[in-house]
């Protein structure tokens, strides 16, 4: 919730619209993510809507159903694009540069050990 609301909710100039606007879009976000995650469980991943990656494995979309995959330990298909990403990386940097909190920084290194390959 804290990254939905740094990264997609940055900008706004009134507070009181960025109030309600953090909450309808941290509503829908949540149960957005409970609808795909029971719809992967179910299903499981639908090869049809493959996640794009660039040469260098970067993704060029799908980082909710990869989430989602991560989750339930479910494989995903992916189809190989020639054009590069072209959004900057959301690297530890950027978490570091928008204030998350210490014990959360841990929880994401530790969670990107998790899912690293041995020499990532």
């Amino acid at each position: 919730m804290w990254h939905v609301e740094k990264r997609h909710l940055s900008g706004f100039a009134d507070a009181a619209k960025l109030k309600a606007t953090v909450a309808d879009t941290l509503r829908h976000y949540s149960e957005a993510a409970i609808d795909l995650c029971m719809s992967m469980e179910a299903f499981g991943f639908d090869p049809v809507h493959a996640i794009p990656i660039d040469p260098t494995g970067e993704l060029l979309g799908g980082a909710h159903r990869l989430s989602c995959a991560l989750a339930l330990n479910k494989t995903v298909c992916v189809t190989h694009e020639k054009s590069p990403v072209w959004a900057p990386a959301w690297d530890l940097k950027w978490f570091i540069d928008h204030g998350m909190s210490e014990p959360d920084l841990q929880r994401l290194k530790d969670d990107m050990q998790k899912i690293l390959p041995p020499n990532g």
